[in-house]
Protein backbone atom coordinates (compact mmCIF):
# COMPACT_ATOMS: atom_id res chain seq x y z
CA UNK A 1 0.00 0.00 0.00
CA UNK A 2 1.28 3.55 -0.82
CA UNK A 3 0.07 6.26 1.28
CA UNK A 4 0.55 10.47 0.29
CA UNK A 5 0.06 12.72 2.87
CA UNK A 6 -1.36 16.36 1.39
CA UNK A 7 -0.83 19.14 3.76
CA UNK A 8 -0.49 23.51 3.89
CA UNK A 9 1.83 22.73 6.43
CA UNK A 10 4.77 19.85 7.86
CA UNK A 11 7.10 20.16 10.35
CA UNK A 12 10.05 20.92 10.53
CA UNK A 13 9.59 22.56 6.80
CA UNK A 14 7.00 25.19 7.78
CA UNK A 15 5.07 25.59 10.57
CA UNK A 16 2.29 27.92 11.64
CA UNK A 17 -0.23 25.62 13.84
CA UNK A 18 -0.82 22.22 15.18
CA UNK A 19 -1.78 20.83 11.67
CA UNK A 20 2.13 20.60 11.10
CA UNK A 21 3.06 18.83 13.89
CA UNK A 22 0.79 16.44 13.19
CA UNK A 23 1.16 16.20 9.45
CA UNK A 24 4.52 15.61 10.54
CA UNK A 25 4.49 12.79 12.72
CA UNK A 26 2.44 10.86 11.37
CA UNK A 27 4.77 9.62 8.11
CA UNK A 28 6.65 8.22 10.87
CA UNK A 29 3.84 6.26 12.33
CA UNK A 30 2.74 4.73 9.49
CA UNK A 31 6.45 4.24 7.93
CA UNK A 32 6.71 0.66 9.23
CA UNK A 33 3.91 -1.07 7.50
CA UNK A 34 3.81 1.26 4.08
CA UNK A 35 7.24 0.47 3.24
CA UNK A 36 6.84 -3.09 2.70
CA UNK A 37 4.36 -2.24 0.25
CA UNK A 38 5.76 0.74 -1.72
CA UNK A 39 5.98 3.64 1.51
CA UNK A 40 4.43 6.46 3.11
CA UNK A 41 5.23 10.31 1.29
CA UNK A 42 4.15 14.05 2.62
CA UNK A 43 3.49 16.60 -0.20
CA UNK A 44 3.00 20.51 0.98
CA UNK A 45 3.39 23.85 -1.32
CA UNK A 46 7.28 24.74 -1.63
CA UNK A 47 6.78 27.95 0.65
CA UNK A 48 9.11 31.08 -0.04
CA UNK A 49 9.50 30.86 3.89
CA UNK A 50 10.97 27.45 3.93
CA UNK A 51 14.15 27.94 6.04
CA UNK A 52 17.77 28.18 4.05
CA UNK A 53 18.34 24.90 6.26
CA UNK A 54 16.23 22.72 3.95
CA UNK A 55 16.39 24.46 0.46
CA UNK A 56 19.92 23.07 0.63
CA UNK A 57 18.52 19.66 0.54
CA UNK A 58 16.32 20.47 -1.92
CA UNK A 59 16.19 18.41 -5.35
CA UNK A 60 14.87 19.36 -8.44
CA UNK A 61 11.38 17.58 -9.54
CA UNK A 62 9.44 16.68 -12.35
CA UNK A 63 7.52 19.78 -13.98
CA UNK A 64 4.62 18.96 -15.15
CA UNK A 65 2.46 21.64 -16.10
CA UNK A 66 2.34 25.85 -16.82
CA UNK A 67 -0.02 27.94 -15.10
CA UNK A 68 -1.61 31.13 -15.67
CA UNK A 69 -1.02 33.79 -12.72
CA UNK A 70 -1.81 37.28 -13.03
CA UNK A 71 -0.88 37.60 -16.69
CA UNK A 72 2.10 35.39 -16.54
CA UNK A 73 3.20 31.82 -16.78
CA UNK A 74 4.09 30.06 -14.07
CA UNK A 75 5.53 26.15 -14.12
CA UNK A 76 4.00 23.82 -11.82
CA UNK A 77 6.78 21.39 -10.40
CA UNK A 78 7.47 18.12 -7.66
CA UNK A 79 10.54 18.92 -5.60
CA UNK A 80 12.38 16.21 -3.55
CA UNK A 81 13.85 16.59 -0.17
Amino acid sequence: MKILYVASEVAPFFRTGGLAEVAGSLPGRCWASASEAGGCRVVMPLYCEVGQEFRSRIEAGRQFCTVPLSGAASTAALFRA
